[in-house]
């Protein structure tokens, strides 16, 4: 295309016109050749041979612990790659299939041009819009809003967790490096813990209210500062740590929690609860978590 466009541009430059014309005629003609190239993108764009690619891609990098799979993979200009849909299965993890629909990705052109290209994102993702950019060097930055989720607290647990991701935002680096920085913020409403029956209750689920989580970290540390739940039959405040480890779900946390009972609270439920853990003086559960992400154990 280059040596085409060159013996063009010389062409024109010995035809009898002014200089004003010229330049007229050498905008027109790279403007068709760069449409052309652009038409033949989209004609012959090899679809099915990048999604292949890229599939292969994300099982290398997950190392036999998942398999992606995308749908109708097109290009779409200026250099934006589209999918219907891309379904992320995952072992080990509680939400072992995620699938996400109007998939859109395009370069960070400015990235471009130094020496950490990287690439924006956008797509629908549990009823919601999730969006961010990752780079070459692990830089990842991620924005949520109304998800809707049900996910089970551990593998094959009949206990699941509902509600509704309003916001959140995370900015990291993956894996962690010594000096890189991270941050969390995370509102969830209408939390709510279900699936009681399998622990002999009688109330389906227990409305948790509203859950408000932060924290920033530094390499592979992380603080949970705040950890805070409202209006729900059962309210919680924390805090904690994490150690970050790659893969992710063998990170190890140390929480500790208060959980304090209202009034609304089933009574049964009540009771259950104080067959797991001992009340203090002023009536709270104090709770400690520790483990790892993939297999939490309670104090």
């Amino acid at each position: 295309m280059k040596r085409m466009l060159r013996e063009l541009l010389r062409k024109l430059a010995g035809f009898p016109l002014s200089a004003k014309r010229k330049v007229k005629w050498i905008a027109l003609t790279t403007a068709l050749l760069l449409a052309g190239w652009g038409i033949g993108m989209l004609l012959f764009f090899p679809a099915s041979s990048l999604e292949n690619h890229l599939e292969n891609e994300v099982a290398t990098q997950l190392r036999g612990n998942g398999s992606l799979d995308l749908e109708d993979l097109s290009l779409r200009l200026p250099l934006r790659l589209s999918a219907r849909a891309a379904t992320l299965r995952v072992k080990r993890l509680p939400a072992t299939e995620i699938k996400a629909t109007d998939l859109e990705i395009s370069p960070l052109w400015l990235s471009l041009l130094g020496g950490n290209p990287g690439l924006a994102y956008d797509f629908k993702l549990f009823g919601g819009n999730t969006e961010g950019f990752l780079r070459r060097n692990g830089e990842i930055h991620l924005k949520l809003e109304n998800l809707q989720l049900a996910l089970p607290l551990r593998e094959k647990s009949p206990l699941a967790i509902a509600g509704t991701i309003e916001r959140g935002e995370l900015s990291a680096q993956w894996p962690p490096r010594a000096n890189s920085a991270s941050r969390l913020n995370l509102t969830i409403n209408d939390m709510r813990l279900t699936g009681l029956e399998a622990i002999g209750s009688k109330s389906g689920e227990l409305k948790l209210g509203s859950l408000v989580l932060q924290g920033a970290g530094m390499g592979n540390a992380f603080k949970i500062d705040r950890l805070e739940s409202r209006d729900g039959q059962l309210t919680a405040t924390g805090n904690g740590n994490l150690l970050l480890t790659n893969p992710i779900e063998h990170s190890r946390i140390n929480l500790a929690v208060t959980l304090k009972p209202t009034p609304e609270l089933d009574p049964q439920l009540l009771e259950l609860l104080g067959m797991f853990v001992k009340k203090d003086g002023a009536g709270n559960f104090p709770l400690h978590i520790s483990g790892t992400l993939s297999r939490p154990q309670a104090q």
